[in-house]
């Protein structure tokens, strides 16, 4: 993709008018607009920078024609050299740099059961893998720990498996009479409403709770009174993983 378009779309997506552009890079007016039309073929190396610099891109975003034009965030690899991302990458690449060290290993183990090729019986269209996390120990007091194994699951299309992102083993009573352990349940990604029930991290351990805000007060509640509820002293101390949509129907799964 040529610079010219490259900069039309950065000036789209930044939402700046050329005025604001040459303000900002320190590249007079007239010469911006010969560089933004084509007029200019090969700018020069110090207005180069200047405008990488304006838009927070890599001069090589700018000056390679190979590198596609959403490919606007460039990340460097001893290993690999440069990598070009997309918005959506990046944001991605940016969430996995906040989480805790054992959410990234979960997150690491998920992606390698999608990178191993399998090859589900029956039907494919009316089967859903998704994967599903199996605690690796329970330390008690409703908490489901923070080490996890992955599996993958095939459920019917169907069911709620159709709208869900992935899946856990509930090993613990604190969803009882709801939920009993062994269950399956069906989750998806994103940050859980107030009231909704959800699967949550809390200083590195996870709970399955009912999120209740009130007066600015947030508490994780469980289903079974027997099981602890958890106060947080700050809503910074809570990860939010998703939601839950409800459990598998015991006939119409297994493991892959």
């Amino acid at each position: 993709m040529s610079m010219v378009k490259k900069l039309a779309y950065l000036k789209k997506r930044d939402g700046i008018t050329s005025e604001t552009v040459a303000a900002r890079s320190g590249i007079p007016i007239g010469t911006l607009n010969k560089i933004l039309n084509g007029q200019t073929k090969s700018p020069s190396l110090p207005a180069l920078r200047a405008l990488a610099a304006c838009f927070q891109v890599s001069t090589r975003y700018l000056m390679d024609d190979t590198i596609p034009l959403e490919c606007d965030t460039g990340v460097y690899s001893e290993e690999d050299g440069f990598l070009f991302l997309n918005r959506e990458e990046s944001i991605l690449f940016q969430r996995y740099r906040s989480l805790a060290p054992c959410d990234r290993k979960a997150l690491i183990s998920a992606l390698e059961q999608f990178s191993q090729p399998v090859v589900p019986s029956g039907p494919v269209l009316s089967q859903r893998l998704l994967p599903c996390y199996l605690p690796v120990s329970n330390p008690g007091g409703g908490s489901m720990g923070h080490q996890f194994q992955t599996k993958l699951v095939q459920a019917d299309a169907h069911s709620l498996a159709a709208a869900a992102d992935f899946a856990l083993l509930l090993s613990d009573t604190s969803l009882e009479p709801a939920f009993h352990p062994g269950h399956i349940l069906l989750l998806q990604y994103g940050r859980v409403s107030n009231g909704q029930l959800g699967l949550f991290s809390v200083h590195g351990d996870c709970y399955i709770r009912y999120l209740s805000i009130r007066s600015g007060i947030c508490r994780l509640i469980p289903i079974n009174n027997s099981a602890r509820s958890i106060t947080l002293s700050s809503p910074g101390d809570l990860t939010h993983w998703g939601s839950v949509l409800g459990s598998l129907d015991p006939k119409r799964w297994k493991w892959c």
